[in-house]
């Protein structure tokens, strides 16, 4: 992928190997652990790409990393939520406002709503952490399974019984079947390969099926203001950052067609980004507003740009070409 102590060599998404150096001597801010890591952009496609990497980044996925651990309760599952699941996506049925309004504190109901148009039966989401999204899922009468890495969050997933196995999509050996979503939710610019890790995937996604994934979005408005404070650069753990462009590429080199993009910034990753430009000034975060100050706003200005299509994160929605 690259020389051990120069740039990266050819782009996995376009097959450049010309890239420009875009940020230097970055530092892990979230768990402060050593090293300094650059990123590059791809001069062919645009994505963003650290190099070099650390020998071993087990390290800073500590076994305290938040999508590893962040467990909730959700209630018991009834009866009728599968139903009403069906129900919610037909706005002819006399049930319909009913459906949205029982199933809306659900979460997962409420992100499928923003990008699918017909009620899925099965949902495969590669990079589950703790299962949250699949107990949601699964509340809904989904068939769900998840996959991760880690075998903390692997562990976590099954304690409340989510079908869940540990792996990386190099070796999918023990997944059967096919399934109507298969979702990556912020996963994609953690791995190796992204194109290598979506064309595993492609084989389990039904006919009729999305792959759905979502990452930071590069050219947002946060990323341009704060630059290496921006918040979701999150070195060395994002490989990878993404605009609209070099993920659209992404999904085409890896054997899909492209048939939706969201945007769904939230006000805590401008918050956030303020925070690491104070501490980088030396200024502390004793001048920093409680986020409860803030939120409101902070929330109101994400949910602009997200409808100027300029969101801090991006969902983008796919089909298997030929499937």
């Amino acid at each position: 992928m690259g020389d051990a102590v120069g740039r990266p060599s050819s782009c996995p998404i376009c097959g450049s190997e010309e890239w420009d150096p875009l940020l230097t001597g970055l530092e892990d801010r979230q768990y402060d652990l050593p090293g300094s890591f650059d990123v590059w952009r791809c001069v062919g496609c645009s994505v963003w790409r650290v190099w070099p990497l650390p020998e071993d980044m087990a390290p800073y996925y500590p076994d305290d990393y938040g999508a590893h651990v962040n467990m909730v309760e959700i209630g018991q599952k009834r009866p009728w939520h599968s139903g009403m699941w069906a129900a919610s996506f037909q706005p002819s049925s006399p049930v319909h406002a009913l459906a949205k309004s029982r199933l809306g504190p659900n979460e997962a109901a409420r992100e499928m709503w923003t990008y699918l148009e017909s009620a899925p039966h099965s949902v495969l989401d590669y990079g589950c952490g703790s299962g949250r999204f699949l107990r949601y899922a699964d509340q809904l009468g989904l068939d769900v399974l998840g996959v991760d890495l880690s075998p903390n969050a692997v562990e976590s997933a099954a304690s409340v019984g989510i079908r869940c196995v540990q792996g990386t999509y190099a070796d999918m050996s023990a997944i059967d079947g096919k399934f109507d979503v298969v979702r990556l939710n912020h996963v994609l610019e953690h791995v190796e390969d992204p194109v290598a890790a979506l064309q595993a995937l492609r084989p389990f996604v039904a006919p009729d099926g999305r792959l759905v994934i979502a990452v930071p979005n590069t050219e947002s408005p946060v990323a341009q203001m704060y630059g290496r404070d921006w918040h979701n650069l999150d070195v060395p753990r994002h490989v990878w950052d993404f605009n609209p462009r070099s993920l659209t590429q992404t999904f085409e080199a890896a054997g899909y067609s492209v048939d939706r993009v969201l945007f769904n910034g939230v006000g805590d990753s401008i918050y956030h980004s303020m925070r690491f430009q104070l501490e980088g000034t030396g200024a502390g975060t004793w001048v920093m507003p409680a986020w409860s100050a803030v939120a409101e706003g902070l929330t109101a200005i994400a949910a602009s740009w997200n409808a100027q299509n300029a969101g801090d994160w991006m969902i983008m929605t796919g089909k298997v070409k030929n499937g």
